[in-house]
């Protein structure tokens, strides 16, 4: 169901939410008897609606010619004014964890595409960025390269279409709008919370980065603050290999009845930080 529509025939005129029509259907109703409105991104004429066993929408005229994804069911209004937002804005901020660093970003558009098509049809986009800037550099792309930004409200992108974005190469995330925010009657208050939770950095998921192997090509685990050797103590003891860590030291225990001579000799030759990763068998032979 669509709950936004134009006011006028233009992307550029205002947009009113039908609950704000039904206001001034009360007030005046031989004004707004026969009053058109237009869908958000393809300007279809439409008309409100309140039945009794349907909650009060707007409904494409007889005869109109919707485009494939309006016709495609409906979205809630949270969807719908978040993708708006976004698309007025041009901009998306985002925060990501990077090699155990927190890398906040935010990315602007030169161009903002909403409800694109992908291979006729068989895919559509939320929304489909051209970047202009890409602060913070979370994923490598550079100006006028493309992003996918999926909006999950209560359904998630699913395994196809993610699958789909992988094999086409496209780059594409998926953020989920905070659960507490939600439609109370008034459209007002939505666009200013939705607004105000857009300006926060938002972690996202990542469904395809085509420069990920760019970004995480480092072997090594990357610290803040790198560990001095010295709090690494390794006992070899006849139990079974085991890890305690407090404030000042990591304590490594190691079965040596199980240990050869070609286990101890690899890892004297391993630094402090693979010796822990080896003995926790997170770093194979």
């Amino acid at each position: 169901m669509k709950y936004l529509a134009h006011v006028e025939n233009s992307l550029d005129s205002d947009i009113i939410s039908i609950y704000e029509v039904l206001d001034e259907l009360k007030k005046s109703p031989k004004e707004f008897e026969k009053k058109r409105y237009y869908s958000l991104w393809h300007l279809t004429p439409m008309t409100p609606k309140a039945g009794l066993h349907k909650r009060p929408h707007f409904a494409f005229l007889k005869g109109s010619a919707p485009s494939y994804s309006e016709s495609q069911g409906g979205e809630s209004i949270e969807h719908a004014i978040t993708k708006y937002i976004i698309y007025k804005s041009k901009k998306i901020n985002l925060k990501s964890t990077i090699n155990g660093r927190q890398v906040e970003n935010q990315i602007t558009f030169s161009e903002i595409k909403v409800e694109h098509h992908f291979d006729n049809n068989d895919y559509i986009a939320d929304l489909y960025g051209k970047i202009e800037s890409n602060h913070g550099n979370l994923f490598n792309l550079k100006p006028n390269d493309w992003l996918v930004i999926e909006i999950c409200v209560t359904h998630k992108v699913t395994k196809y279409k993610q699958a789909y974005y992988r094999l086409k190469n496209i780059a594409a995330i998926e953020i989920k709008l905070y659960d507490k925010i939600k439609f109370e009657d008034s459209r007002e208050r939505l666009d200013k919370r939705i607004t105000g939770w857009l300006n926060l950095f938002l972690y996202f998921k990542p469904l395809h980065n085509p420069n990920y192997k760019e970004i995480y090509k480092q072997e090594n685990i990357e610290m803040e603050e790198p560990l001095d050797s010295s709090i690494l103590t390794i006992h070899t003891v006849p139990i079974n290999s085991s890890v305690e860590l407090d404030d000042n030291k990591i304590t490594c225990d190691v079965d040596i009845n199980n240990s050869s001579p070609k286990f101890e000799e690899q890892l004297k030759q391993k630094s402090w930080w693979k010796r822990l990763l080896y003995i926790l068998g997170i770093e194979r032979h």
